[in-house]
């Protein structure tokens, strides 16, 4: 994924000018940052933009993040540098500049994928990367117009949604059905013959995860299309949608529930009720942490059921409820949801709905892995 690590050389007094002295003696920089800090993998690209009294706005700094330190922190090999003379300037960033800095709050931004093309020539240019982008979709541009017609995008073919009849093989206990529109391609994994970066799909999600909201639209378009399609949900009528809730450090940082966001969309459409944050969770919860910290599977799901806290009073007895998450990996926090609200309503009929399902083995049958496997 790409970023762009944006530094108020007046507020924080790092200027182009000393760039060399913040280099190690092998080439290498620390980043110290908290907005999307737990979305940075290895490898990553973060360009670096200088901006302040008496500097030309720019990038200055190119780096591949080589190295996560600790939990806060990160090593990045420098690319390429300019210690006077912008490598891009803001006038070279201006076709780009909305999409990338209109979203979050803080200085990270993360580069969505219908911008990745312009970066990858500047990248190629410094012989960088030869990274091949999939640039026949430009979902940007589509998504803000106000008539189109998602059911002719050909992100929607039939050769991109799950058929989870048969290539789908994950149950979570006590939910009837669930339902997900895309394979979504891990980050790290070793026996897919296409990497996230190849799979428009993932490369949407990834950007949506890290907070590029516009594309919430898009997935939720894509979730009523597999449900219009799906003969398990096609006749269903849904009582409310439920969001699985964003956690409370997440919520501190400001960063954008992009579940909640989903959920508003999915409802108009649906013309269902959205019952917003009808779960809380009282403390901060990381699947990434517990597996950093040795803690099970079993540890997490208790925990979370635990963490979780009631806050609105609906009764959902007898109801039809959609429980809507952003991507479906083993389904613990579902299953931790489930055993929630059945405690109180025990007749409550629960569904599960994700923008995607993790393309892990364990959730596909032998024809999707075939589908997928590096050959």
């Amino acid at each position: 994924m790409y970023y762009i690590y944006r530094i108020s050389s007046s507020y924080n007094g790092f200027i182009p000018k000393i760039i060399e002295d913040r280099l190690t003696d092998d080439n290498y920089l620390i980043y110290n940052w908290y907005q999307y800090y737990d979305q940075l993998e290895l490898n990553d690209i973060v360009f670096t933009y200088f901006t302040g009294k008496d500097i030309i706005s720019g990038v200055y700094l190119i780096s591949r993040i080589s190295e996560i330190i600790g939990d806060k922190k990160a090593k990045g090999r420098v690319i390429d540098y300019s210690t006077s003379t912008p490598i891009l300037t803001r006038n070279n960033l201006a076709k780009e500049w909305n999409r990338i800095f209109t979203r979050p709050r803080g200085s990270v931004f993360v580069i969505p994928p219908a911008s990745e093309p312009f970066f990858d020539k500047l990248l190629k240019r410094q012989v960088i990367s030869e990274i091949e982008i999939l640039d026949k979709f430009d979902c940007l541009n589509c998504i803000q117009e106000n008539d189109f017609d998602f059911h002719s995008c050909p992100i929607f073919g039939i050769e991109n949604l799950v058929n989870w009849n048969l290539e789908a093989n994950l149950s979570i206990p006590k939910y009837k059905e669930i339902v997900s529109p895309f394979w979504i391609i891990p980050k790290q994994s070793w026996w897919l013959k296409i990497s996230w970066k190849e799979h428009i799909i993932s490369k949407l999600f990834y950007a949506l995860k890290s907070g590029y909201e516009l594309y919430t639209r898009l997935f939720a378009e894509a979730m009523s299309i597999v449900m219009e399609t799906d003969d398990r949900f096609r006749n269903l009528n849904f009582d409310f949608i439920i969001n699985v809730p964003l956690s409370p450090d997440k919520k501190k940082l400001g960063e954008i529930d992009r579940v909640d966001s989903v959920c508003k969309i999915l409802s108009q459409i649906l013309d269902v009720p959205y019952v917003k944050d009808n779960l809380v969770l009282t403390k901060p919860i990381s699947r990434r942490d517990y597996k950093r910290r040795g803690l099970g599977r079993a540890r997490f799901s208790r925990d979370y059921h635990d963490f979780l806290n009631w806050k609105t009073e609906h009764i959902f007895d007898s109801k039809n409820l959609l429980i809507v998450d952003d991507v479906i990996t083993d389904g613990i926090t579902f299953r931790a949801m489930g055993k929630k609200i059945l405690e109180r309503y025990s007749k409550a009929n629960l569904y599960a709905a994700t923008c995607g399902i993790m393309a892990k083995k364990g959730n596909m049958t032998r024809k999707a892995i075939r589908k997928y496997e590096r050959i």
